[in-house]
C-alpha cells in the first residue's frame, strides 16, 4: 500500500501543472507549493499563529462561495483531473502523449 500511495503522490507531483493549471515552477518546492496551494486546501491560521485545516476546504467545491453547497461538493474539476491521472492514466497518455511524456511512462 504504501509504494501505491508514493507512486499516487508521485503522479500528482510531476503531472501538477497540468491538474492545476500552474507552471511547472510551483512544484519545486514543498514550500513554493505550500504558498500556492494553502488557500485552495483549506490551510489557515488563527490569531495565535496556529495553523489549521479548515474542514470546508475549497477544493472540494466547484465555485467555492464559502459555505457548504451540497450540489458542488466533489465537483471542483481539479478533483477530476487528479482522478484521471491516477486512475485513468492510459487514457490520460493516450489523448496528451506529448504533455504527459516527460511526467510518466505509459501505465
Amino acid at each position: 500500500m504504501n509504494q501505491q500511495r508514493s507512486n499516487g503522490s508521485t503522479r500528482i507531483r510531476a503531472a501538477g501543472p497540468l491538474i492545476f493549471e500552474c507552471s511547472p515552477k510551483t512544484f519545486d518546492t514543498v514550500s513554493l507549493r505550500h504558498i500556492e496551494f494553502r488557500t485552495l486546501i483549506g490551510w489557515t491560521v488563527d490569531e495565535n499563529n496556529v495553523g489549521k485545516y479548515n474542514k470546508l476546504a475549497p477544493l472540494l467545491f466547484k465555485d467555492y462561495q464559502g459555505r457548504f453547497d451540497a450540489w458542488k461538493v466533489f465537483r471542483n474539476p481539479i478533483l477530476f483531473r487528479v482522478s484521471d491521472f491516477i486512475c485513468f492514466c492510459h487514457s490520460v497518455y493516450h489523448y496528451l502523449p506529448n504533455m504527459c511524456a516527460d511526467v510518466w511512462s505509459p501505465c
